[in-house]
């Protein structure tokens, strides 16, 4: 792989540990034609490392340094490869960079992305380093099927999609059934840290989600699951029809919230020194973000894991989006079969949202499901733990 380095190199104080990648990884490359910044103190820097690898998957990437968060830098890349590999846009992930746009010439195979400057985590290194890891992912060939539904390329419908994250350990999710079919990334992160997460989705997701089910899938129909869970429905309408979700999670086991993420300018912050030897024993979190369709009912924990005496927090969101419905909450424990009603209460908005919180007063494993008022339909279960 071969880039043309454009900006003049200059120091910084960080040093990048990279996986070389298994020989013919790769079945396509990148060439840097340029990357300007709107802050001319603070240019990037190519590192002309490969940075990403999954088993299946046809991806190529590279890395750029910076001074610290917060310029917008505009990269042009040449893409080459074989007929297949550039029949689609790529599927953008950058990891440490927040994408403003994203535009692919089918013709010139060039890709022109725009995103600011962020930081990235180094799991075995307990920081953070001003870097933006780009990957351009091949999108496969053809669209995923309700018999064939697992492939862990990205389906041909999210051609020119793109997400961006401050986690750099990341792999494409596959679904492990026809009814959580989406499209995401899992991502590992030290436990207790927060990270944002940007996606769009192209309007031909739209169709495939369609193709998965017996009903016609709109915009409004799509939401953001955590680990399974129904978790987060804001969404930004595209000019082109897709949706742009935008919000910021933190990594702990059980957790399923996530917060709009309103502004679009990183944080200015001084990087935290290099450490030279990984160290030992740092807690990290797995993490599954996906975009799904939503579910007729569904449930989840703000927080799974609380300790007693902690409040906790269910909620969820009725599909069809009426203010003023009943949902009846039951619950059980692990191990018994039969479940008790807890209370009742209302969805509160046109979206369908409800929530009720109640103080945890003993310990064990509690699993807590919801139904309309007419019993008709029924939540998937929701998982409280409290120790």
């Amino acid at each position: 792989m071969k880039k043309m380095l454009v900006m003049g190199m200059f120091v910084i104080g960080a040093t990048f540990l990279f996986l070389a990648p298994p020989p013919n990884a790769y079945a396509f490359d990148i060439t840097t034609d340029s990357i300007t910044s709107n802050d001319s103190s603070n240019p990037g820097t190519v590192v002309d490392t490969p940075t990403y690898t999954q088993t299946g998957v046809t991806a190529d990437s590279l890395s750029v340094t910076y001074n610290q968060p917060g310029a917008t830098y505009t990269g042009v890349f040449t893409l080459s490869g074989t007929t297949d590999d550039l029949t689609n846009a790529p599927v953008l992930v950058i990891s440490g960079g927040k994408i403003q746009s994203y535009a692919w010439d089918s013709t010139t195979h060039k890709a022109t992305v725009v995103w600011i400057g962020d930081e990235y985590e180094v799991t075995t290194q307990r920081q953070k380093v001003t870097a933006s890891a780009i990957v351009f992912v091949r999108p496969a060939l053809t669209n995923p099927t309700k018999t064939n539904f697992k492939s862990v390329e990205p389906p041909t419908a999210m051609a020119g999609g793109y997400i961006s994250t401050g986690i750099k350990n990341w792999t494409i999710n596959t679904p492990s059934a026809v009814g959580n079919f989406g499209f995401g990334l899992s991502m590992t992160g030290i436990s207790g840290s927060k990270s944002y997460f940007k996606m769009y989705v192209p309007k031909n997701m739209l169709s495939l989600f369609t193709s998965m089910g017996k009903l016609t899938v709109l915009r409004k129909h799509l939401a953001i699951f955590m680990n399974d869970y129904q978790s987060f429905i804001k969404k930004t309408k595209t000019a082109d029809g897709g949706a742009i979700f935008n919000l910021e999670t933190t990594f702990s086991a059980g957790n399923t919230e996530a917060t709009a993420l309103t502004t679009t300018l990183a944080k200015v912050t001084k990087s935290a020194p290099v450490i030279s030897k990984p160290q030992k024993n740092i807690s990290t979190v797995t993490k599954t973000i996906t975009v799904q369709k939503k579910k007729k009912l569904s449930t989840a924990f703000k927080k799974g894991n609380l300790n007693l005496g902690q409040t906790a927090k269910i909620y969820g969101w009725l599909r069809s989006m009426e203010k003023g419905k009943t949902i009846k909450i039951y619950y059980k424990k692990k191990g018994t079969t039969t479940y008790k009603y807890l209370t009742a209460v209302k969805t509160v908005n046109l979206k369908g949202y409800y929530s009720y919180e109640f103080t945890t007063t003993k310990t064990g494993t509690y699993n807590y499901k919801v139904k309309n008022a007419k019993g008709t339909i029924i939540s998937k279960k929701a998982v409280l733990i409290t120790q």
